[in-house]
């Protein structure tokens, strides 16, 4: 059994769930992706989309739901633009495929947008922005997500968190990497606190009935409150457009919730208005910076910004002021150095990860 305090280095837990993901059924290179995927979330602090997601993704490749061998392939085709269906394979490799389509077109064009259709979650949104850091470009990733958030004044959850990524290049500072839901959190995390016995923190959540709560388990089966109010709705829309009704990905309530925080609430069936759309839905883009400006005036540009930021006066209590992305800059030097921590709802999720596999946990 897996201890949990234990620390790892990222290299064991990696080797341990790609071979998780190959006893299922995947080749080597797309096990590799996935677990890539959620030990990079773990290094970078965001544990709601790191391990604790691997059994219920092994699940779903058992059951069938997800295609172990499936080989996304291009629906639409332009110079700038692409559309890709995932064929219903892991959705880390359907966005490693439309991701790298989009960095590889815009080296020649400087722009360039590839949308997905038929895939499924993608992990945190940020490893996908910054795979556009290495080639000098401004990475943006978003996807739609299974129904979280009420429409601003409603009670019934319509709208996934809809989450965006873009991730910049910087001179001498860290590169900006912002990565938010357009809830006031993931709902990955509520998952967590729940599984911790946890309350939440006010203006985080509200139950079936639309009021206000600090439980997680009331918060799962009720919907979680959008960024902002209304302009967090607002950019809900924008992303499920964006991701869902571009790509004819499913929208709204008829995309199923096969992931880490599916309970009650997804039970549950509400009427849709839709036009059959199939699976989850992504949109990235790369953005080339010396069409725009010389790359090194840019990134200069961009230490400024963030020093500008930095010279503000401290509030009480405050010790510093972070860029987005900084924190998990931060984390990860410190997990590659010491390991990773293994807490006990992660510990838990590494042997659930054996009972389906019979691969040894570490």
């Amino acid at each position: 059994m897996t201890q949990a305090s234990a620390h790892h280095a990222p290299a064991v837990l990696l080797a341990f769930a790609a071979r998780c993901f190959e006893a299922v059924g995947m080749n080597r290179d797309d096990a590799a992706l996935v677990a890539d995927s959620l030990v990079a979330a773990e290094v970078r602090g965001v544990t709601s989309h790191g391990l604790v997601r691997l059994p219920v993704y092994l699940q779903n490749l058992k059951d069938g739901l997800v295609d172990p061998v499936g080989r996304p392939t291009l629906a639409a085709d332009g110079p700038t633009v692409a559309l890709v269906d995932g064929k219903r394979a892991m959705g880390q490799v359907a966005s490693k495929v439309a991701m790298d389509l989009a960095i590889e077109r815009a080296k020649t064009h400087g722009i360039s947008a590839v949308a997905v259709r038929n895939s499924n979650h993608f992990g945190a949104g940020a490893y996908w922005a910054m795979l556009a850091l290495p080639h000098r470009m401004i990475g943006i990733a978003m996807t739609n997500g299974a129904v979280a958030m009420a429409p601003t004044g409603g009670v019934t959850p319509l709208l996934g968190n809809n989450p965006l990524a873009v991730a910049s290049p910087a001179g001498d500072e860290l590169p900006i990497v912002l990565d938010m839901a357009q809830t006031m959190v993931a709902r990955g995390w509520i998952k967590l606190a729940a599984m911790r016995d946890q309350p939440l923190p006010d203006g985080w959540a509200q139950d079936a009935q639309g009021r206000p709560t600090n439980d997680p388990n009331a918060a799962l089966d009720g919907s979680l409150l959008p960024i902002g109010g209304y302009k967090g709705y607002g950019l809900a829309i924008v992303v499920e457009l964006l991701t869902a009704a571009l790509s004819g990905a499913a929208m709204g309530p008829s995309l199923e919730n096969m992931g880490f925080t599916a309970g009650a609430l997804d039970e549950k069936r509400y009427p849709v208005h839709d036009a059959g759309g199939t699976g989850t839905g992504h949109f990235f883009a790369a953005i080339d910076i010396a069409r725009f400006i010389p790359f090194d005036v840019y990134t200069a540009r961009a230490d400024a910004l963030v020093r500008t930021m930095k010279m503000t006066e401290l509030a009480e209590g405050v010790s510093s002021i972070m860029l987005p992305g900084e924190r998990e800059y931060a984390t990860e030097k410190q997990r590659r150095a010491n390991g990773i921590a293994v807490t006990r709802e992660v510990a838990e999720q590494l042997d659930a990860a054996t009972k389906l596999t019979g691969v040894e946990a570490p």
